[in-house]
C-alpha cells in the first residue's frame, strides 16, 4: 500500500486495514490527533475513530500475521514485511468512567516512518503530563473482604503491563505497615505511590509521605504553629473499600478501572489537607475528608468492631444511633472565609485556581487579620468536610459545593433537634441531588408590545442545609471545646476513631497531589 505524506501541513496519511477493512490512517500533528476512516471504495460502512495524542499511552510495531498461512509464508519471503501498529488508548465511556482500549491497524508497509513521527509526540505528552513510569503499590489484603488482591491481579497488573509502567508491589501485613515503609525506605526511584484498598490505606499513604517530608527536612517539633510541607510524590488510590469517598469525590465515580487509567495518564488534582491538634496545640493526625463529632463520631466508634460486615455496618449502627440520638454541649470557634461559592468544584475550577486564595492559607506570610467567631450551645453533630464526600450512598455528596483546593473546609453545625428533623437532614444528604431553586421569573415588561426580559437564573441550592437546625460555614480553621462529658468524647476522622475531646484544626491549601481526572459537568 502506498503512503501519502503532507509534510508542509504536518498531516500524514497512511493506508492500512482495520479489522480487515481498507482504511486511511491520518496523523494530524496540528490538532494532535490520530484517526482513521474507511476508504471510499470500501463496502463496509464504518465511521472510523479518532484519538487525541494525549490519550494514547503506548504504540508499537509488530509483524503483521493477518491472512492465511500461505500468505504469511509468502510475506516472510519478502524483503520488507508488512507490519501492524498496536495502540493502547484511554477512552472515556460516559458517566465519568474511563477504559483502556487496544487497537490494531494491519497492512502498514511503512510502519517505521509512522512510528518515527508518532513516538516523539507520545514521549512529549508523557513528559508534559509527568506520567509515572515506576510506581510503588501497596495492597491491603483484607480490604473489601479480600477483594483488593483480586482487583489488583485482575485489573491493575494487566493495565500497568499493557502501558509499560513498572511497579513494585507490597502487600501490607499489619496496620501502619504502609506508613512505616514510606517513612523508612528510599523512594527516589518511584514516580508515584499507589494504594489498593479503601480510605484507610489512603490515610496511611499521606501520613507516611507528609511525616517523611518533615523528617527529611529536619523538622522535629509539630505544633499548631509549625508549617506543613508538600511531599515529593503524587498519591494514587485504586478503590476497594467500603465507601471510597475520596476517589468518588475526585473522579466522580468509585470505578476502579477509571482510577487506574487516571494514574497511568498522570492526571493530577491538588487537594487540601487539614492538620488536627489537641487543645494544648500538639499534633494528633491529618484529615482529608470528614472530621465529625456527635452522631458521626458515635457511628464510627460503634461500627469499629463490626468491620467484618462491610458497608452494611454503617446502616445498622446509623439506625441504632438515630434511635438513641443525643446532643452535646460545645463551644465552637472558627475563622470564616469571605463566603461560600455555590458552584460544584470541577476541572479548571476558578475558585481553587484563584491566586487570591494564597493569602487565606495558614502558611501565608501575612494572613488576613480576622476575628474568630464563637458559638456555644447543644449540637447533635459537628462535621468538617474538606471535599464533597461523594459515594454510592450520596451521589452529589454530603456537601455538594465543597471545593477540593480552596484552602477551606465546610463546617456543618446541626443544633439540638428532634429525631425526625435530623432524619430529614440525613435523607437529603443521601437522596437529594444538587438542584436549582425555584426562583420566580423576572417581572413582565411595562410595554406589552415588547417581549418580557429573560427570567433571572435561579440560585443553586443544597437541600440538606435548608433546615432551621442546620448551619454551614466555609472556614479556614476552627476549634471545638467539649463542655459536657469530655472523657467520653470521640471523633470520626476519615472513618477512623479519634478519642479526643477538644481539638483545633487548620486547613492547608493544596498540600497534596492525587492522581485523578476531576469531575466534569
Amino acid at each position: 500500500m502506498s503512503n501519502s505524506l503532507e509534510c508542509l501541513s504536518e498531516i500524514y496519511h497512511f493506508d492500512c486495514l482495520h479489522k480487515g477493512n481498507p482504511c486511511t490512517l491520518t496523523l494530524n500533528l496540528i490538532d494532535q490527533c490520530l484517526s482513521w476512516r474507511a476508504q471510499a471504495h470500501c463496502s463496509v460502512i464504518s465511521s472510523g475513530a479518532q484519538y487525541q495524542l494525549d490519550d494514547i499511552l503506548h504504540a508499537q510495531a509488530t509483524p503483521d500475521i493477518s491472512g492465511s498461512q500461505k500468505q504469511q509464508q509468502k510475506q516472510q519471503q519478502q524483503q520488507q514485511q508488512k507490519q501492524q501498529l498496536e495502540l493502547v488508548a484511554a477512552v472515556q465511556t460516559g458517566d465519568c468512567r474511563w477504559r483502556l482500549q487496544q487497537i490494531q491497524l494491519t497492512g502498514l508497509s511503512d510502519c517505521s516512518s509512522l512510528l518515527a513521527l508518532l513516538t516523539p509526540q507520545l514521549e512529549a505528552a508523557a513528559g508534559r503530563h509527568r506520567r509515572p513510569r515506576s510506581l510503588l503499590v501497596f495492597v491491603n489484603p483484607v480490604s473489601g473482604g479480600g477483594g483488593a488482591v483480586r482487583l489488583c491481579d485482575r485489573l491493575l497488573r494487566p493495565a500497568l503491563r499493557q502501558c509499560r509502567v513498572a511497579a513494585r508491589f507490597v502487600h501490607t501485613e499489619r496496620r501502619h505497615h504502609a506508613k512505616d515503609f514510606l517513612m523508612q525506605e528510599k523512594l527516589q526511584s518511584f514516580d508515584g505511590i499507589v494504594g489498593v484498598g479503601g480510605d484507610g490505606i489512603l490515610s496511611e499513604l499521606f501520613h507516611g509521605l507528609l511525616l517523611r517530608k518533615r523528617l527529611d527536612e529536619g523538622l522535629t517539633a509539630h505544633t499548631v504553629d509549625d508549617p506543613e510541607l508538600r511531599p515529593d510524590h503524587t498519591i494514587g488510590i485504586v478503590p476497594a473499600g467500603s465507601t471510597d469517598t475520596v476517589v468518588h469525590s475526585i473522579n466522580g465515580t468509585s470505578d476502579a478501572l477509571t482510577a487506574i487509567v487516571q494514574i497511568i495518564l498522570g492526571r493530577r488534582v491538588a487537594m487540601d489537607m487539614a492538620s488536627v491538634y489537641s487543645d494544648s496545640g500538639q499534633f494528633l493526625t491529618y484529615n482529608i475528608s470528614l472530621l465529625g463529632y456527635g452522631y458521626f463520631g458515635e457511628v464510627a466508634r460503634s461500627s469499629e468492631p463490626l468491620r467484618w460486615m462491610g458497608p452494611a455496618r454503617y446502616d445498622l449502627v446509623g439506625a441504632h444511633r438515630l434511635l438513641n440520638l443525643r446532643s452535646h454541649a460545645l463551644e465552637i470557634s472558627f475563622l470564616e472565609a469571605d463566603g461560600r461559592c455555590h458552584a460544584v468544584c470541577t476541572r479548571d475550577c476558578s475558585v481553587c485556581s484563584s491566586d487570591a486564595l494564597a493569602e487565606c492559607a495558614p502558611e501565608a506570610k501575612e494572613p488576613q487579620r480576622r476575628q474568630l467567631r464563637t458559638v456555644t450551645g447543644r449540637f447533635v453533630a459537628v462535621n468538617s468536610f474538606l471535599m464533597p464526600c461523594r459515594s454510592t450512598k450520596s451521589a452529589a455528596g454530603a456537601v455538594p459545593f465543597a471545593h477540593l483546593g480552596d484552602g477551606c473546609t465546610d463546617l456543618v453545625l446541626v443544633r439540638d433537634c428532634s429525631k425526625a428533623e435530623f432524619l430529614r437532614h440525613l435523607y437529603r444528604v443521601s437522596s437529594c441531588p444538587v438542584r436549582l431553586s425555584t426562583a420566580a421569573a423576572g417581572a413582565s415588561a411595562i410595554d406589552d408590545s415588547l417581549p418580557p426580559p429573560p427570567p433571572t437564573p435561579p440560585a443553586p441550592v443544597e437541600p440538606q442545609f435548608q433546615l432551621d437546625c442546620v448551619q454551614v460555614h466555609r472556614v479556614r480553621q476552627f476549634s471545638v471545646r467539649v463542655l459536657d462529658n469530655p472523657a467520653g468524647s470521640v471523633w470520626n476522622c476519615d472513618g477512623e476513631v479519634l478519642r479526643q475531646a477538644g481539638l483545633a484544626v487548620r486547613v492547608h491549601r493544596q498540600l497534596l497531589q492525587l492522581f485523578g481526572c476531576h469531575v466534569t459537568l
